[in-house]
Formats: structure tokens, C-alpha cells, sequence
């Protein structure tokens, strides 16, 4: 149980690095910078954790969801648009996610 919800927060962790990322580039602020440093060195702990007990093919796959979850975070923290096109593509994702299962 440890382990996927050190999945979980590390898929989060990357979300969030990626948002911050976005927010560096846009407005060169340093603490964007090392909150996405931080992020996604705390993210690298966290998958670690979760290899401990699942599967490199689970926790590889499941690296997919980061996008999902930066789409959500950029629409709700950033007010960006969510388009047809990143639906689909996220449906693309989920899709293969559910086949890997499978």
C-alpha cells in the first residue's frame, strides 16, 4: 500500500514540476525554478519508493498519467483552455494504460 501511494504522490510531484516549469518560463521566477527542481527530485525518491514493491512496467506505465494530471492542474491553477485535442490525446493514453492491464 506504500508503494502506490508513493506512486501517486510522485506522479503528483511531476505534475507539479512541470506546472512550475511552465510558470519559469513564462515569468523567469527563481522560486518556480527551484520548486520545480525540488518537485521532481522528490518525485525521483517517490518512484523509487514504489519500485520497492511494483513492478517497473506498472510504475513506467503509469508515468503516463502525468500528462492527464498537468492537463487538469494547467486548466484549474493556470486558467488555460482544455481543447478537443488534449482530450483525445489523454483518451489515447488512458486507452493504452487499459490494454497494458489487460
Amino acid at each position: 500500500m506504500m508503494s502506490i501511494a508513493s506512486l501517486v504522490t510522485a506522479l503528483i510531484l511531476v505534475a507539479v514540476a512541470q506546472l512550475n516549469f511552465k510558470l519559469f518560463v513564462m515569468n523567469r521566477s527563481i522560486i518556480s525554478l527551484v520548486l520545480m527542481l525540488a518537485c521532481f527530485a522528490l518525485a525521483q525518491l517517490g518512484f523509487f519508493v514504489a519500485l520497492l514493491e511494483l513492478q517497473v512496467g506498472v510504475v513506467y506505465m503509469s508515468t503516463a498519467l502525468t500528462h492527464g494530471l498537468v492537463m487538469l492542474f494547467a486548466k484549474y491553477v493556470l486558467q488555460e483552455q482544455v481543447t478537443r485535442h488534449h482530450v483525445g490525446s489523454l483518451a489515447v493514453i488512458v486507452t493504452g494504460l487499459v490494454i497494458y492491464a489487460a
